[in-house]
Order: structure tokens, then sequence, then C-alpha cells
């Protein structure tokens, strides 16, 4: 090999190393401090090594060949050696560069950091919106939902949380305005709706009071308009309408009364 063989090799291999080091730099980053990086340079630099191997093979001796073939080869091995390392790099610069190359690349950390982790039992598993963002996080423990369900807005505010036991929703579950005040309470009950369910205006006022047992409308339903007035009020027995049923005008006044059984209205009673 002569010295203009060994200082195209030589180069090869520094844009290699510098590449590698780049990525691992970056990743490790992004990801926080994550070693799971390391194993992306690593695949990298295998896969630079593997094509400039395959190049390398190219590559004229100087036995056998007289001073014109040499060069010939020479300047044949420098074409497909650009040809297969340039565009490589150039699309890894870009994917680098590039907020959707960021982007990617972040999801794809955090996915492999969730594999790994849902690998070795219990986890916190996540989503994500399409901008990186944290979407909603479900910790499990033995394979079932425990603890609080997170969900958030695209902003990053929290969207609502929904407690689970041993894979069921139990207590009481919370939705908010994008503002952050209360939206909606939700009593659970061994995954069922069971007690006093809560809806509200965005002024804070309360809009519905919904009563449920096993998972059914049992009990007193109001609904209030934004001044806080009741504007209706009736009965429900096992998820039906069974009892009377009122309405109010703004002012709180009654203005319509019905009576019904099992769902039904009863008319002429």
């Amino acid at each position: 090999m002569d010295g203009m063989e060994k200082m195209i090799k030589k180069g090869f291999f520094l844009v290699l190393i510098a590449l590698t080091a780049l990525s691992a730099w970056f990743l490790f980053r992004f990801s926080g401090g994550n070693i799971l990086p390391v194993a992306v340079a690593i695949a990298i630099a295998v896969f630079f090594r593997r094509q400039m191997a395959r190049v390398d093979d190219d590559m004229p001796s100087n036995i056998m060949v007289d001073e014109a073939e040499k060069r010939a080869k020479t300047v044949e091995f420098l074409k497909k050696a650009f040809d297969t390392i340039l565009p490589a790099a150039v699309i890894l610069f870009i994917l680098l560069s590039s907020s959707a190359g960021q982007r990617f690349i972040g999801q794809a950390v955090k996915k492999a950091k969730e594999i790994m982790a849902e690998q070795q039992g219990d986890h916190i598993k996540k989503e994500y919106y399409e901008d990186g963002s944290i979407k909603k996080e479900t910790p499990i423990i033995g394979g079932k939902k425990e603890g609080a369900v997170k969900a958030y807005y695209k902003d990053g505010s929290i969207y609502g949380i929904w407690p689970y036991k041993q894979g069921k929703l139990e207590g009481q579950a919370r939705v908010f305005f994008e503002g952050g005040s209360i939206k909606e309470e939700w009593e659970y009950k061994n995954g069922n709706l069971h007690g006093t369910s809560v809806v509200y205006h965005e002024n804070g006022k309360v809009k519905k009071e919904q009563p449920y047992e096993n998972d059914k409308l049992h009990g007193i339903y109001r609904v209030y308009n934004e001044k806080g007035i009741m504007i209706r009020e009736n009965l429900y027995k096992e998820g039906e309408m069974h009892g009377y049923y009122r309405e109010y005008d703004g002012e709180g006044n009654m203005i319509a009364e019905k009576i019904y059984e099992n769902g039904r209205e009863k008319i002429g009673e």
C-alpha cells in the first residue's frame, strides 16, 4: 500500500470516528444521559466499517498491476468509496441537525427505553404527541395498572388523573380545563362509577351532579346554569328515570314537572 492509499484509508477512518463521536454525543445529550446511545453509536460505527470493508476489497494492490492500471483502480476505488460513505454521512448530518430528525431520534430513544423497562417488569408506560411531548403516563406493576394514570395537553399542562388499583379504577378521577381549573370529578369503586360525580362550568360553578351506583345512574340528578342556579332535577333508578322530573328557569322557578316510571313518562295520572 503506497502513501496515497494509506492517506485515503486514514481519512476514511477519521470520518468514521468523527461520525461515531458526533452521534454518541448528540444521542447521549438528547436522551438525558442514558447509556442506550452508546449502543446506537456502536451500531453506526459497525455499519460504516462494513461499508468501508466492501470498498476496501477493491483497493488496488502494488503487485501484479502496472502503474497506469493501479491509478485507474485507485480512481475507481475513490468513486466507490465516496458513493458509499458520502451519502450516508450527509443523511446522518441532516438527521442530526434537523428538528424533525431530532424528534425522530428522541422518540426512538424513548421507545427503546420503554421496551427495556417493560422487559424488566414494573414500569411507567409513556405515550407521546407527534412533536415528542408527553401525552400520557401509565404506571404498570405486576402487569396491571397501579397508581395514578396521568394525561397531558400538548403544552404540558395536566389533562386528567385516573387512580387505579390492581388494574381497576378506584377512587376519584379528575379532568381539568386547559387553564388548570377542575372540569370533571368521577368516583369509582372496583372499576365502576359509584358515588356522586360532578361536572363543572369553566367559571368553577357546578354544572352537573350525577349519582352513580354500580356504573348506573341512581339517585337525584341535578343540572345547573353558569350562575349556579339549578335548572333541572330528576330521579334515576338503576340507570333509568324513575320518579319526578322538574325543570326550572334561570331564576330558579319551576316551569315543568313530569313523572317517570322505569324510564317511561307517566301520562294522565
